[in-house]
């Protein structure tokens, strides 16, 4: 059982449902999924961090309404001196995501219509909720929360999903098992060396859409083939769905389903 400390809580500025993190120099980077802004936070101390709008508009504060209408940012990876945050796919309006240079701040608009569509060919039930690089490729990382329960891993050309195609697909279907009699499914990812680390929670919940309580989680470890070599349950009393690594420690954000509860940052010692 690993027990992770926090590090801190997302107050300065607000954020809640954070379900995808990148540490960048001395800063980690933010998405949530109910949320229509990046965050950026100083990675060591606890001075303020700031708020970058990736949406216009704003969402509705009644929880319904919200999710009916939000995004759903799901994953954020770093390609090159860009974010791209990418949103789950999981209804017909979670299909656009966000290009963000850090070398100027500036933002594109990422439409990944035709990509999800292609996809849901394969998985009825979408719900993509982490990313990797695998050298010229990007792996995603597809949750099985639904009915069916597929969790899996899709390995797509990086240059084509630049380009908002799929082109080619490399699909693997992955068994997490359960934890506590309720199914493990996929919440995000990381690459460390030649492996790649992976977050997994075992919420009692068969939607893509809706929430469910909280079982437990895990921490998992698979090879750069997607065989499955270690996974070590989480003491935490949320939800973990982002994951970032540096010097030897993984660094994780949780989301409470809670839109008056705070997120909140996390670190523990990586044990393989």
């Amino acid at each position: 059982m690993i027990r992770p400390e926090v590090l801190r809580v997302l107050t300065e500025p607000y954020a809640s449902a954070a379900s995808g993190l990148v540490i960048q120099g001395d800063q980690f980077y933010i998405v949530a999924d109910d949320e229509l802004s990046l965050y950026c936070y100083p990675l060591n101390g606890h001075r303020p961090g700031v708020k970058m709008r990736l949406f216009p508009g704003e969402l509705p504060e009644a929880p319904e309404e919200r999710k009916r209408l939000k995004p759903d940012l799901e994953a954020l990876v770093m390609v090159g001196n860009e974010l791209l945050a990418l949103p789950s796919g999981s209804k017909p309006n979670r299909t656009q995501g966000a290009r963000i240079s850090l070398k100027n701040n500036s933002i594109r608009p990422f439409d990944l219509g035709a990509i999800i569509t292609d996809l849901t060919q394969d998985f009825p039930e979408l719900n993509l909720e982490g990313a990797v690089l695998c050298g010229e490729r990007i792996r995603l990382f597809q949750r099985g929360n639904g009915e069916r329960g597929e969790n899996a891993l899709i390995d797509l050309s990086l240059k084509a999903f630049l380009d908002g195609t799929t082109q080619e697909k490399i699909i693997r279907r992955v068994s997490l098992g359960h934890l506590g009699g309720v199914p493990l499914s996929f919440t995000d990812a990381v690459a460390h060396g030649n492996s790649i680390l992976f977050l997994a929670v075992a919420e009692a919940s068969a939607s893509t859409y809706f929430d469910g309580a909280f079982a437990g989680a895990v921490l998992g470890q698979m090879d750069l083939n997607g065989v499955i070599q270690a996974m070590d349950p989480l003491l935490m009393p949320s939800k973990p769905e982002g994951i970032a690594v540096r010097e030897g420690h993984a660094y994780l954000v949780s989301d409470d389903d809670d839109r008056h509860s705070p997120s909140k940052l996390w670190r523990l010692k990586l044990p393989f």
